[in-house]
């Protein structure tokens, strides 16, 4: 059954941070996703909650009868280079995972090694490749 999770953060915007989709939350947004990947998201309880899925769905369609439904901020004008290519790991196969991780984080994955393990290496790899380009 799907999870609602809530980002709970200081930041304003916050990419998924298990980097497992491409989904981004604003202040408070709410998103409905797989039990996995809701698992995967409580993993960061200072910034990721579980909601009641009913308590999601009904926010989601401004149907809260005991507050007026609030406009959402107009965003902020972002320059396309400003905004990072987010990658789905999740769907690329150990071929992709090595191309990217050589490509893209100067990452050469040992022979041997299994899909699920690359996949976690680059992960890794790539939100310590963030962080740092983050400063």
């Amino acid at each position: 059954m799907p999870k609602a999770i809530r980002y709970i953060g200081k930041k304003e915007r916050r990419v998924d941070p298990t980097g497992l989709t491409t989904l981004v939350w604003e202040q408070g947004q709410t998103h409905v996703v797989t039990p996995e990947h809701a698992c995967a998201l409580l993993r960061f309880p200072d910034i990721m909650e579980e909601v009641p899925l009913d308590d999601a769905i009904t926010e989601a369609v401004g149907l809260k009868a005991d507050t007026p439904p609030t406009p959402k901020p107009k965003a902020k004008p972002v320059e396309d280079d400003a905004r990072p290519t987010l990658y789905n790991f999740s769907d690329m196969s150990l071929r992709e995972l090595r191309a990217h991780a050589k490509a893209h984080l100067n990452l050469t994955l040992p022979a041997g090694i299994t899909e699920k393990t690359a996949r976690r290496k680059v992960v890794e790899a790539d939100q310590l490749h963030r962080a740092h380009q983050r400063g």
